[in-house]
């Protein structure tokens, strides 16, 4: 009966995106958030799940994701577990 974690996803249509020259419409993952108590437990895998299922059965076949996690890569290991692969990353000092 806890609210632990969140993940909802936008449907977009593309404006010329390298990443997705063959399909027009996209899922973009904006928000998946587990509380720190309860990361490591599978809950951020089962709502991310739901999420891209759900998207699927509506008609979705691609998907984005774009994270400024200062974890970087449990992050990006998160997705990548996910299905998903990185397409360019940006630097700062």
């Amino acid at each position: 009966g806890e609210v632990v974690g969140h993940a909802y996803g936008v449907a977009r249509r593309t404006k010329g995106e390298v990443v997705f020259r063959r399909s027009k419409r996209y899922v973009e993952v904006d928000a998946a958030y587990v509380l720190r108590g309860w990361r490591g437990r599978g809950v951020g895998t089962v709502l991310l799940k739901f999420l891209l299922r759900e998207a699927r059965r509506r008609g979705f076949r691609r998907f984005y994701v774009y994270t400024a996690n200062r974890d970087l890569p449990r992050a990006m290991n998160f997705y990548r577990r996910a299905g998903f692969q990185p397409w360019y990353a940006t630097f700062f000092i």
